[in-house]
């Protein structure tokens, strides 16, 4: 089965909470997506769902975004305490930084949802940067 990005119950997985995932997670929240946040880092997705509502907030002291957006796009930002949560989702991004010990992390849950065959239709992309240089890899 594809992947119905136009389905109302859509939902994005963003593994890795820090700029680039937290970027992530705003421009999905924004376009209605329920965004579940996750990282390994003990407190870090919540830190991420409030720096993301703040930059939403300011949005909207601006005249960017209406008061019913602000509050569509912060409701849209749940916290996702473990990985399990995450299955559901038909969309996953892994959004690390490259080193060896974050590799090591990302590939586990990349391979864990190759193996647990989750729905077809479920796309799941691991983004690393590193520096300069950025690469995206689609599975």
């Amino acid at each position: 089965m594809p992947l119905d990005v136009s389905r109302p119950d859509l939902s994005l997985a963003v593994v890795g909470t820090g700029v680039m995932g937290r970027g992530i997670a705003q421009i999905a929240a924004q376009a209605g997506i329920r965004t579940l946040l996750h990282d390994s880092r003990p407190g870090a997705a919540r830190d991420a769902k409030e720096s993301v509502s703040g930059q939403l907030v300011r949005l909207a002291e601006k005249g960017r975004l209406e008061r019913d957006a602000l509050a569509r796009a912060q409701a849209n930002l749940v916290i996702a305490d473990s990985r399990e949560s995450l299955a559901s989702c038909p969309i996953v991004i892994e959004a690390i930084v490259e080193d060896p010990g974050g590799q090591a992390r990302a590939v586990p849950l990349a391979g864990r949802h190759r193996f647990r065959r989750l729905p077809d239709g479920v796309q799941y992309f691991v983004l690393f940067d590193h520096r300069d240089r950025r690469r995206v890899q689609a599975a």
